[in-house]
């Protein structure tokens, strides 16, 4: 069977008589075409792993604090957000050279989910605020994050106002959904952080298309902050453009940069620095 990473080769072709942004280097490309499958990569970076009361007990080299996950969890797309969190290669990878996390950071993860992200990175910035609004996940979160300090859990979801909306509940995956069977709690990035006239400076986001509203109600934030941005653009619903438009309306200096290409032709992440 044709690995679905090679969906990505049309717009890549594509590209080439329609370009809507930088296109992926051809290193980059074949690196992404015939790299080993999700387990194998991730396999790499596990120094050890056993389930304990229910949840994946992980342990990664160079990290001292053991991570939690549920154990009803998809393994197959645990192994992938670990690879995209470690590994510097990976188009999803948030971290660059442009965007990287300094010690007086605060960070705030939209879109948590099973916080890995979050785990990386809070050895290294200030603080951490882990936004999350799927319950699948909470109880993990607070096992892994018992033990830090400088970690803080906010239970709901962010958007352009505060609300609360139905999601679908599909763990990685879950998103805004009418049809949804969970009602979570919306606020804005502006209510938490702000208003409260907390420093952050860092904003990461993978939450399933709901990016741009997000940007819509963190637009003090960033007025006042200018924090550094990584949000995953490839879903359907994600227009770069349109969030690089807005972005450079608040402040005139800032640079973007984009990673990977979609199946769908959109590139997989914004860079804003």
């Amino acid at each position: 069977m044709i690995p679905r990473r090679f969906a990505v080769l049309r717009p890549y072709l594509a590209s080439f008589i329609h370009p809507r942004f930088r296109r992926p280097p051809a290193r980059e490309l074949l690196y992404w075409l015939t790299q080993p499958g999700k387990q194998q990569r991730a396999a790499k970076f596990i120094a050890n792993k056993q389930e304990v009361d229910g949840f994946w007990e992980l342990r990664f080299h160079g990290l001292a604090q053991p991570f939690y996950c549920p154990a009803s969890a998809s393994w197959v797309d645990l192994c992938q957000t670990i690879d995209e969190c470690f590994n510097p290669a990976n188009w999803h990878h948030f971290l660059s050279e442009q965007t990287p996390i300094a010690p007086e950071d605060v960070v705030v993860d939209c879109g948590a989910a099973e916080g890995l992200f979050s785990f990386t990175v809070a050895a290294r910035a200030r603080r951490v605020y882990a936004v999350e609004p799927v319950p699948f996940w909470h109880a993990a979160l607070a096992k892994t994050f018992q033990q830090f300090d400088n970690v803080e859990l906010v239970q709901a979801g962010v958007g352009h106002r505060s609300s609360a909306m139905h999601m679908t509940d599909d763990q990685v995956n879950s998103h805004i959904s009418a049809q949804g069977s969970l009602e979570v709690p919306i606020t804005t990035l502006d209510a938490l952080f702000a208003e409260q006239d907390i420093p952050v400076s860092f904003i990461k986001a993978d939450i399933e298309g709901f990016e741009f509203p997000m940007l819509l109600g963190a637009e003090a934030l960033i007025r006042r902050r200018r924090p550094k941005l990584a949000l995953t653009v490839y879903h359907d619903t994600n227009f770069h453009g349109e969030m690089i438009a807005f972005l450079r309306d608040i402040h005139r200096d800032y640079q973007f940069r984009t990673r990977g290409i979609a199946a769908n032709g959109n590139p997989i992440l914004l860079q804003v620095y």
